[in-house]
């Protein structure tokens, strides 16, 4: 059964926390703004809704079953990619027909371009668990900005239920609700036939691809690293062009012959730093005493507000028994991952082997 609870204003309490604590709560390290904080962002857009809560669902059929006796439909949710990392958030009723590959070729992404967004794109995008998947979810604006909602246009000029960033709670708004929110988040809303498969050739482009275009391709970190290092570079050698002459004396092309030959040498340099690096970098990690020590250390400054040898000086017998107990835990947690990795890797050497030679 639903508790129906009508909106209200919402007082949002001012909460101090602890360094450490802060640390624990920042965006980085959360599931991304609260159940809270988007009905109030709802509010501040003056849509109206109604909220119901129910036990945490994983389905329509179930949500269903909890919202009976409301008038209003559920909606299916789901959460899909392609192969550049954008992602799509389609919403539509349960029985509204998604064939993926007619979408996928609708997206100018092929036949065979869309797939099912894993856990951790769901929790690094739209930063939800998986079961509460919902438009709202685009609250989260910095972490969203590659993912595309499609609606389902026979949701048009309807109410309907969807999840308030987790599962355990409905509220019921009109497509005109949707609207404004989805504008309040910098997008328009675009309502989609998603049953239609028009026919695309030459002469009939995909007619959702402009739409996918507009999102653009997420860029990992560590390749925008990359990029930014480059385009420095690349700044720095084009202003270092600009200020040499046009002409090259053959002492000034000797010159630049043995200049790059020293970035070679600099290259080669960096990239075995690199991977000494990354070498020293993986023996640190998987250093049981050193893990070990910052993992009670973080604990005791976060519930203590003190370090572990200040908290235990009292009681030396406490501390060295809790830091054999933690390092007894952590060494069988990298042997499970090491016989793991070697399972899994003997595994689909055995499996490649039978696919080539069956």
């Amino acid at each position: 059964a639903s508790n129906k609870r009508q909106p209200g204003n919402l007082l949002l309490p001012t909460v101090v926390l602890s360094r450490a604590a802060a640390l624990r709560f920042s965006p980085a390290n959360s599931m991304g703004l609260s159940k809270e904080l988007v009905l109030a962002a709802l509010q501040q857009q003056g849509i109206k809704y109604e909220e119901y809560d129910h036990e945490p669902v994983m389905t329509c059929d179930a949500q269903a079953t909890a919202l009976q006796g409301t008038s209003g439909n559920v909606t299916k949710n789901l959460f899909l990619r392609d192969k550049k990392r954008r992602q799509y958030l389609i919403t539509a009723l349960p029985d509204t027909k998604v064939d993926l590959k007619v979408l996928s070729a609708r997206l100018g992404c092929g036949k065979s371009g869309l797939s099912w967004s894993s856990e951790e794109l769901l929790a690094e995008s739209l930063q939800v668990e998986p079961g509460c998947v919902t438009p709202l979810a685009l609250a989260n604006q910095s972490s969203s900005k590659h993912v595309l909602l499609l609606i389902d246009q026979k949701l048009k000029n309807t109410k309907f239920f969807v999840h308030p960033i987790v599962n355990s709670a409905s509220v019921l708004l009109d497509s005109a609700g949707l609207d404004t929110f989805v504008r309040s988040v910098g997008r328009e809303p675009i309502y989609v036939d998603l049953e239609a498969d028009p026919k695309i050739d030459r002469d009939n482009p995909p007619d959702l691809k402009q739409y996918a275009d507009n999102i653009g391709a997420p860029t990992k970190e560590n390749e925008e690293g990359t990029s930014n290092n480059s385009s420095s570079g690349a700044a720095s050698s084009q202003a270092n062009i600009a200020a040499a002459p046009a002409a090259k004396t053959a002492s000034q092309a000797s010159t630049a012959t043995a200049a790059s030959k020293g970035k070679k040498t600099t290259s080669s340099k960096t990239a075995n730093a690199v991977q000494q690096s990354s070498a020293e970098q993986h023996i640190q990690l998987s250093d049981v005493v050193k893990r070990t020590e910052d993992l009670i250390n973080m604990v005791s400054q976060a519930l203590l507000s003190n370090p572990a040898a200040e908290a235990a000086a009292s009681n030396d017998y406490v501390l060295k028994r809790l830091k054999a107990d933690v390092q007894m835990q952590l060494t069988a947690f990298k042997n499970a991952a090491y016989s793991a990795g070697y399972t899994a890797g003997k595994e689909e050497i055995v499996a490649f082997a039978t696919r080539r030679y069956a």
